[in-house]
């Protein structure tokens, strides 16, 4: 049985993915309190059914929408009430993007459309992140709504064992319940979810956490991607390294935690190579193991030989950081202008085109250019990638160095999973995909997390008063 690749009309069976997020969203029902607890239950429940409410005829475009009313509905009850007294981490950063990204499309000489649609897409999950911490949950809805995310997570992966016994095979297409098309958030959910496991059972030593690990595995598997095999054991090795330098109580047997990370790591190296069709010599499910042609064909995979394009992975960067730097200095700092890579059909060169299409188009490089990191750099040059990233670095520089930790295990697990986070948010921008930089699924469950923590009075955070 080898990998293959379906249109979303092929395959209205796929709907069946969504009774994995059925008793989730009985259980919600059966426990929502307040209208608050509903309007975050829906959003949750929107952003992670939007591939089923595609099958059901309703596009994307319009789950977009949903999302961005129940948005609305958030930051006008945080901002518009009678609380005047704000936190904003990372503010003046924030800010800083904002002003080089208009600085960006009064050089470039855009349409305001497209700087528009530029904020649309890049601004709201900074925004979300400070309506979470300045809004005041209650325990049991902050516990309410922290289960809801972590089982609606836990849901994707039995959607991916449906999915694979309703075509009969391992496929790219069909990511749970939250899209149909494209396979980067399948890696990006399983390194998320891994995390959050992983912490659990570094904490607590409960094997439940390492089967929940093993399923997020598996999830990564039935979409086939690759990238799982290399990221899982650096955020094993580094979830370990944040417990130990974070809580030096003596509970952490680092060498059987280690051992387990080496085991884990052959086994789903050899299992990753005997499932996904890409990485073994018959392209198949059950093929062999062949350490030779898996390395071989990672080389010509990162490097653009296995894929249409010339430019992959592994050259898109030098590329178009060097055609960034053979242009004009105001190029450089802010980029061919803020949003003339977003799809719009205000923009005829990148009407009707996808992604990849769009910057081949422009640049010649396709695939290899689809990372945040490449996106932004385009769009808004050195400057506002520097100001965008440093938002996130300066989030992790105040978890890292704060002391003002409560002690019970589920706030030290929270505590540590948002360290994971902001690694993995900037691994995935700088080497694989956007996913973690625009509205939905995955930036909302995560940032979810990062506000649960952040609520507490974490030092290094500076309270704006407005009177």
């Amino acid at each position: 049985m080898s990998q293959v690749h379906f249109t979303v009309g092929e395959h209205p069976l796929m709907i069946l993915c969504f009774l994995s997020v059925i008793p989730v969203i009985i259980w919600f029902f059966q426990n929502y309190k307040t209208e608050r607890d509903l309007i975050y239950g829906l959003l949750f429940f929107v952003s992670f059914s939007r591939g089923t409410l595609d099958l059901l005829g309703m596009s994307p475009t319009v789950t977009r929408l949903m999302m961005e009313f129940l948005f609305l509905l958030l930051f006008v009850g945080t901002f518009f009430s009678e609380k005047k007294v704000y936190r904003f981490p990372s503010l003046w950063l924030f800010l800083g993007f904002i002003m080089v990204s208009i600085v960006s499309y009064v050089l470039n000489n855009l349409e305001i459309v497209q700087l528009v649609l530029f904020f649309r897409d890049y601004l709201p999950v900074i925004i979300f992140f400070y309506i979470l911490i300045n809004t005041s949950f209650s325990a049991r809805q902050a516990n309410l709504l922290t289960k809801l995310i972590i089982f609606l997570y836990v849901s994707q992966i039995f959607a991916g064992i449906i999915k694979v016994i309703v075509l009969g095979s391992i496929a790219e297409e069909f990511i749970g319940t939250i899209v149909n098309r494209g396979g980067s958030i399948t890696t990006v959910i399983a390194l998320l979810g891994g995390a959050y496991c992983i912490v659990g059972y570094f904490l607590t030593s409960k094997k439940t956490y390492l089967v929940a690990v093993l399923g997020f595995i598996l999830f990564s598997l039935t979409g086939g991607k690759r990238a799982t095999i290399a990221y899982f054991p650096f955020i094993y090795l580094l979830a370990l390294y944040f417990v130990m330098i974070k809580f030096k109580d003596g509970q952490i047997n680092i060498l059987k935690k280690i051992f387990v990370a080496l085991i884990s790591i052959c086994m789903i190296f050899y299992i990753s190579a005997r499932v996904i069709p890409s990485l073994n010599p018959e392209n198949k499910i059950g093929g062999s193991f062949d350490l030779e042609y898996i390395v071989v064909y990672s080389q010509e995979y990162t490097s653009g030989g296995r894929v249409k394009e010339n430019i992959g992975r592994s050259e898109a960067p030098s590329y178009l950081i060097n055609l960034l730097l053979s242009k004009e200095s105001y190029n450089v700092l802010f980029g061919f202008g803020a949003g003339h890579l977003v799809k719009s059909d205000f923009n005829d060169d990148v009407k009707d085109k996808t992604s990849d299409e769009i910057t081949e188009s422009l640049y010649g490089v396709g695939y290899g250019a689809r990372t945040g990191f490449l996106q932004m750099l385009l769009q808004v040059g050195f400057l506002g990638l520097f100001f965008y990233t440093s938002i996130f670095i300066n989030l992790f520089r105040i978890l890292l160095t704060n002391k003002n930790i409560k002690n019970d295990i589920d706030s030290k697990h929270l505590y540590l999973t948002s360290m994971l986070i902001l690694i993995i948010v900037l691994i995935d921008y700088y080497t694989y995909s956007f996913e973690t930089s625009t509205l939905g699924a995955i930036s909302i469950s995560y940032m979810w997390i990062l506000g649960v923590v952040f609520r507490n009075k974490l030092d290094g955070i500076k309270p704006y008063s407005f009177s």
